[in-house]
């Protein structure tokens, strides 16, 4: 059976986005691939693994707001904290959805929306339970 395996992720700069990743979210270098324009950095942590690569230069920047593009595609990465607050104030990105309380769904829930280094919106929640399927 299938399962996943890994994110790849296209970086303006990979160094940036892999400190990010490693200092809040407790990623870890696992592979480097060298190829033929630079290396592709896998990043092992929070369950999963992330693959980075650098962006084209003349690629356009995200811009999206709120918790991710509308349209087909990616429209975030979730990630689970203890205390949302205190990690806000810690990562110091972009917030591009102040906190909400979703309690109406799950007891406890909170989500606010951040910025990583390149401009992909990340959402970071406390209390969130996922339901059996």
């Amino acid at each position: 059976m299938p399962h996943f395996a890994h994110v790849g992720l296209n970086c303006r700069k990979v160094s940036i986005t892999e400190a990010f990743y490693g200092e809040f979210f407790g990623f870890e270098r696992t592979r480097v691939l060298p190829v033929e324009k630079g290396e592709i950095v896998f990043l092992t942590g929070a369950g999963m693994v992330l693959e980075l690569f650098e962006a084209a230069p003349d690629a356009p920047d995200l811009q999206e707001e709120n918790d991710g593009p509308t349209g087909p595609g990616f429209r975030h990465l979730a990630f689970q904290v203890d205390d949302l607050d205190d990690f806000l104030s810690r990562v110091g990105a972009p917030v591009t959805k102040k906190p909400i309380e979703l309690d109406r769904f799950i007891e406890g829930w909170r989500a606010a929306w951040i910025r990583d280094p390149d401009g992909r919106i990340l959402e970071i929640s406390q209390g969130y339970q996922p339901s059996p399927c």
